[in-house]
């Protein structure tokens, strides 16, 4: 019995070591990853009732509202390349969206439905007006999930390589629930997350799926998603974690069938089954139209952000 009570307590005295090492790693790559360039100076905050965020506000004249794409490393920075140009014919407006960049890494489930009240409440409360909107990725469903509820709101929604009706179509399963508890466990989630968001990742993903031209990607680039995914004592494991769960994806095809309002599609040339993609949309609302700019991937306002502009100038709003 003595020897068992020995053999507990090394044991628990090991787990509560190897437990302390982990934090002192994670504390470390938190500290590391605040390269501060995410400029808190120039924010605003709108105190939702669910969630404070964080947003900008540049410019003067027809409103539009950019969404970067829902990822735990995405936030405003993804417009900083065409924030001025497009600030001299409208006023700007954009988000962290809760989760990402400034804005708060809250412990809870990211639904579909969290953004589209965000994004209702605060075209209605800050905005007070119908706007445009340009949306990347998966925020592209967030914003057709949004018209469809209250199209008063909206006047044109630009979508930049809009996820795919195929992939909005995933729901919650038992491997996806575990994969999402894995991540919110305490010390070992957040390894495991620092694991996953690694500045080497990013450089990767940024060289294989972000940019066309690996050339253009700035390390300005990648330290500022770097930055963004690590903000918050890394709490954005908690958005990734209900995107890796399936939390957030919804089936757009009854909101994309009941908007009347103008759609458009801007895909990267190079960004994966983007023709495929846009004749998903058309087949589900005819109307929608579409623009595909060459030498780019998922993100051209970053990698090309001048010939980005004269695209989307020709479907923005006016006065």
């Amino acid at each position: 019995m003595k020897n068992t009570g020995k053999k507990i307590a090394a044991l628990a005295a090991m787990a509560a070591g190897t437990a302390a090492a982990i934090h002192i790693f994670n504390t470390y790559i938190d500290k590391q990853a605040d390269l501060g360039l995410l400029e808190e100076d120039e924010t605003l905050t709108y105190n939702w009732r669910l969630s404070p965020v964080r947003y900008r506000k540049y410019g003067s004249g027809s409103p539009v509202l950019l969404l970067h794409e829902l990822s735990a490393c995405s936030s405003s920075y993804e417009w900083s390349k065409v924030a001025a140009s497009m600030s001299a014919d409208h006023t700007v407006y954009i988000l962290d969206l809760p989760g990402c960049g400034l804005s708060e890494k809250s412990n809870v489930t990211y639904t579909n439905f969290f953004f589209v009240e965000l994004i209702t409440d605060f075209i209605k409360n800050v905005i007070q007006e119908p706007c445009d909107v340009i949306a990347t990725g998966l925020s592209a469903s967030l914003a057709i999930t949004s018209c469809s509820f209250e199209s008063s709101l909206f006047k044109k929604l630009l979508l930049v390589n809009p996820a795919s009706p195929y992939q909005l179509s995933q729901i919650p399963g038992k491997r996806s629930r575990f994969r999402k508890s894995l991540l919110s466990v305490p010390i070992l989630g957040t390894l495991l997350y620092h694991m996953l968001i690694s500045r080497e990742r990013l450089q990767e993903e940024f060289r294989q799926k972000l940019f066309y031209n690996a050339s253009k990607i700035s390390s300005e680039d990648v330290d500022a998603y770097y930055e963004s995914g690590h903000k918050a004592h890394s709490s954005g494991r908690y958005l990734f974690s209900s995107i890796t769960g399936n939390y957030v994806y919804f089936n757009i095809t009854r909101s994309l069938q009941s908007i009347n309002n103008d759609i458009v599609i801007i895909g990267g040339a190079a960004q994966e089954y983007i023709k495929e993609t846009i004749t998903a949309y058309k087949k589900i609302n005819p109307a929608v139209e579409s623009a595909v700019l060459d030498r780019t991937a998922h993100l051209p306002q970053l990698e090309s952000p001048k010939r980005f502009m004269r695209l989307i100038s020709v479907y923005l709003s006016e006065e």
